[in-house]
């Protein structure tokens, strides 16, 4: 009967048994789980803050570079006398100090009437090659385009590395997906964002583009602002190095940047380990933050690691408290309740509270509450650092008495909430801070007030913001923009505005003001022979003595290299004319002593008169540079007041004028070349000659003689290029002419070319580039230019006649010293000058000269030419005389190479004869 009992009881206490291990599990499990969550909750609160701090890190970081950018775009639309050069060297210096900004880009908006001014002003800041480009859509690399009628080109570029001047030019409306940005740009009133997927050398980068507009004032109807944009100023942000710089990212942190509404990471930090286990994979924690106001979104993960749970306690506490779960489930399940409500409760308002003081820990900006009275109830880290004293100083005082406000303007304290809400004008405003130990910062004060659960009024929340350093930034930003770095005086952007106001008064007023534009002789050979810091040394010195020796308002500049400028205001001429005296004679007794040797200067002076007559600012430089020139031409150490009646004054102007058309066809390839034929009259077994000449293409139609540009390249040391250009395409020509050819080809040199010391390399370097026999050429030196510059003369035609090449002395008979260096030049031809030539049938005396020239040039063993051979009677008797060769309409015009087939003109030649 026992064991039947016992049989019959067993099922019941096995299902007891089973039943209790069950629900024991089931404890346990729901301990596990329950402490699962309250660490994942804990670690929730903390994760989610620093993940928002990344996040303000990051949006500081853009409001940083936005506020740079609209620093950078308002000194250049406040300046307009600030040039694109300028405002690359303000960006490179906000750049070494934001490690973020990868990059900085101008680009004017301009138009294709507009090409020809930018090259010339892109050649003045050293770009003489600039021109307007376009990404080759195979190779990726900038082109020449002229295609648009409106271009964005970019002209200045910070910091600039030598892969990237290749982009200088380059026009951004060609870009891909760029095509609307001037518009887009300008219709926004904040910087505007944009992620490219490429820009120049930078893959999936951010853009921050802010507009520049003409004029003082920023336009607000977006219709106006497209009218008057002047161009866009753009930084270059690197995603990777703004993740970078984040401070907080732990080892198992990861961060992310994506567009709004992108899949693919623009950057993102190195990621957490991968060999989690299974737990920690299952309580990841991933935050994803917008970033207000822009096309960006933060997304930060976590991966709680195995000790973070300590699990080694976790799972005995968990059996313990499951046994103990089950003895006192009934007797606490009501209790539990209650706890749980209360602890759940508890655990929010700490997690708040938890997360409050971790954001205001996290604020760089001061933070400080007061209540209803004013009296600080509260305050963060950064408001104790601002004010310069503990935050203990701060809690529990009356507010105006724990920190000290100041009116920048009037300096009166701010004593009373009221003056306080005035100052600020509609709750924000700019005040300076009394720090505990007596030193003053400019804050940026935001007043706000709060309310309490029932809605009743509970007191204020002010926040400062050091705005010191942006202050700073600013005056420097300013005074680098007006002030030459060496001397500190006034830049010429400063001086040209001074002129600008003058001009003005000059206008409205009817007063009169005096213009002195200084340039030091003789500071080359200082500076070429001392070096540059002798010469810096120089300038600063002669700035000093200058500035000694004029009134305390009168204002004086650096122009640029070793030119001044002076501008007397309400000053007349005879006066201005003794001020003038005085400065050079100042600079003719100043002695300059570099490692014991003793050098003077000179300084010639133009002195011109703003009176309401003035034209433009240009024609006021434009008449200081004439004046001065003309006083280098009277033997330097003078001084010349411009006046509009001087002839020589109307000259110099004149070819002022050529300048920047010989500077724009240089750069357009816009010359043509003429041949002239040189006919062997004496012997017909000689060969002939063939004479290239240059003419200028106008921008419109028609072409420019040679006498009416050569003039000013000669004076403006231009005519370097030019003969360049002349040897380069002339050989191409002859290169392609038969080698059977027996004909000379003549190539004129000036006396800038004679003086190059790398003219015989650049001749040889492109004969042998272009396959041509040296024997084939002959090259044309003037006289003047060659007595000018014998030694160089002498180096280039001994080099060029070893490699084979001619040379014939042009305009021989024009010089008062011809024949003493005759004996030692070696040659080959002497051209007559054409005013001998053209009346030898009627002027015995022309006649005389002509023959008397022949005979030296048989006695040097050398072949006479006669230029200015205009009629059959001339031809015949210069052939009666001797001479070898004759050039002139009669024997041949100009012609285009285009038009020209020498060997049938040889053909020609051999047919006849």
């Amino acid at each position: 009967m026992t064991k039947s009992g016992e049989r019959e009881t067993s099922p019941p206490r096995m299902r007891e048994r089973l039943l209790f291990i069950t629900v024991t599990l089931a404890a346990m499990l729901l301990t596990l789980t329950i402490s699962i969550l309250v660490v994942r909750s804990t670690h929730r609160s903390d994760f989610e803050a620093r993940a928002h701090s990344l996040a303000d890190q990051l949006q500081q970081q853009l409001e940083t570079a936005r506020s740079l950018l609209v620093v950078l775009s308002t000194l250049y639309q406040r300046d307009p006398q600030l040039d694109a050069g300028g405002l690359g060297l303000l960006a490179r210096d906000l750049i070494e100090t934001t490690p973020w900004i990868e990059l900085f880009t101008f680009q004017p908006l301009i138009t294709a009437d507009d090409l020809s001014h930018l090259s010339e002003e892109m050649y003045e800041l050293g770009l003489p090659g600039f021109h307007i480009s376009r990404l080759d859509p195979k190779t990726h690399r900038p082109v020449p385009w002229k295609g648009g009628k409106v271009h964005l080109p970019i002209v200045t570029m910070e910091p600039l590395t030598p892969a990237m001047t290749r982009y200088y030019g380059l026009d951004l409306l060609t870009l891909p997906g760029l095509d609307g940005l001037p518009r887009k740009a300008a219709q926004s009133t904040t910087p505007l964002s944009l992620l490219p997927k490429w820009f120049l050398d930078y893959p999936a980068p951010m853009l921050l583009v802010q507009p520049t507009f003409a004029g003082l004032q920023t336009p607000s109807a977006p219709e106006e602002r497209m009218r008057q944009l002047r161009g866009l100023l753009i930084f270059v942000l690197e995603p990777e190095r703004m993740l970078g710089h984040l401070s907080g990212v732990k080892a198992n942190l990861e961060a992310a940047l994506y567009p709004e509404a992108g899949e693919q990471p623009l950057a993102e930090t190195l990621p957490a380990a991968d060999n989690l286990d299974l737990l920690s994979a299952l309580t990841g924690m991933e935050e994803s933050i917008a970033l207000p106001g822009l096309p960006l979104r933060l997304v930060v993960r976590e991966h709680l690691q195995p000790g973070d749970y300590a699990l080694g306690l976790v799972i005995p506490l968990t059996l313990l408290s499951g046994i103990l779960t089950l003895t006192l489930l009934w007797a606490w399940r009501n209790h539990r309740q209650i706890h749980r409500a209360r602890a759940a409760a508890e655990a929010r308002i700490d997690e708040e509270r938890k997360r409050a003081e971790i954001t205001l820990r996290a604020i760089s900006d001061a933070v400080i509450t007061t209540d209803i009275g004013l009296r600080v109830l509260a305050a963060n880290p950064a408001a104790g650092k601002l004010c310069g004293c503990p935050i203990g100083a701060l809690i529990d005082h009356p507010l105006f008495e724990a920190i000290h406000l100041i009116e920048e303007e009037t300096e009166l304290p701010i004593e009373h909430l009221s003056d306080l809400l005035e100052r600020t004008a509609a709750e924000e405003g700019d005040l300076l801070l009394k720090r505990a130990d007596g030193t003053q910062l400019a804050v940026h004060v935001t007043v706000s007030d709060y309310t309490d659960p029932f809605g009743n009024a509970a007191g204020f929340v002010l926040v400062l913001r050091d705005v010191s350093t942006e202050r700073d930034l600013t005056r420097r930003l300013t005074y680098q923009a007006t002030h030459d770095a060496l001397t500190g005086l006034l830049n010429r952007h400063a001086f040209e505005h001074e002129l600008a106001s003058a001009l003005h008064s000059a206008r409205e007023q009817g007063r009169q003001h005096m213009l002195c534009y200084i340039d030091l002789d003789q500071f080359k050979l200082i500076n070429d022979t001392c070096g540059h810091v002798a010469g810096d040394q120089v300038l600063r010195q002669v700035a000093g003595i200058l500035h000694q020796q004029l009134r305390e308002h009168d204002v004086l500049a650096r122009l640029g290299g070793d030119e001044f400028g002076v501008l007397l205001p309400n000053c007349p001429v005879e006066q201005a004319r003794e001020v003038a005296e005085r400065l050079r004679e100042t600079v003719r007794e100043y002695r300059f002593r570099w490692q014991g040797k003793l050098f003077e200067l000179r300084a010639s002076i133009g002195v011109v008169p703003i009176t309401p007559k003035t034209g433009t600012l240009t024609d006021l430089l434009t008449a200081a540079d004439i004046a001065c020139y003309a006083a280098k031409e009277r033997g330097r150490d003078n001084v010349y007041l411009f006046s509009t009646e001087d002839r020589t004054l109307r000259e110099r102007h004149g070819q002022m004028q050529w300048l920047p058309e010989i500077r724009s066809a240089l750069s357009e390839d816009r010359f043509a070349l003429y041949l002239q034929p040189i006919e062997s009259i004496l012997d017909p077994r000689l060969p002939w000659l063939h004479e290239f000449l240059v003419r200028m293409c106008k921008e419109g139609d028609g072409e420019s003689a040679p006498g009416s540009f050569i003039p000013a390249a000669e004076r403006y040391d231009l005519m370097k290029e030019i003969d360049r250009w002349v040897i380069d395409h002339a050989l191409a020509w002859i290169a392609r002419q038969p080698e059977t050819l027996t004909d000379l080809f003549s190539i004129n040199l000036s006396g800038q070319s004679l003086g190059d010391p790398d003219m015989a390399d650049y001749i040889i370097a492109r004969v042998q580039e272009h396959g041509v026999r040296c024997s084939r050429l002959c090259f044309e030196i003037t006289e003047t230019a060659a007595i000018t510059n014998f030694n160089e003369a002498m180096t280039l035609v001994t080099r060029l006649r070893q490699a084979g090449a001619r040379f014939a002395l042009d305009d021989f008979g024009s010089g008062l010293s011809s024949f003493a260096y005759l004996k030692q030049l070696p040659l080959d031809f002497l051209k007559i000058d054409g005013q001998f030539v053209h009346d030898i049938t009627t002027d015995r005396m022309d006649a005389t000269i002509v023959h008397a020239i022949r005979d030296i040039a048989h006695t040097l063993g050398v072949h006479s030419i006669a230029e200015f051979v205009e009629d059959e009677a001339t031809r015949d008797r210069l052939a009666v005389i001797g001479i070898d060769y004759a050039q002139g309409w009669h024997i041949g015009r100009p012609r285009a190479l285009e038009e020209i087939d020498p060997a049938q003109d040889m053909r020609r030649r051999e047919l006849g004869s």
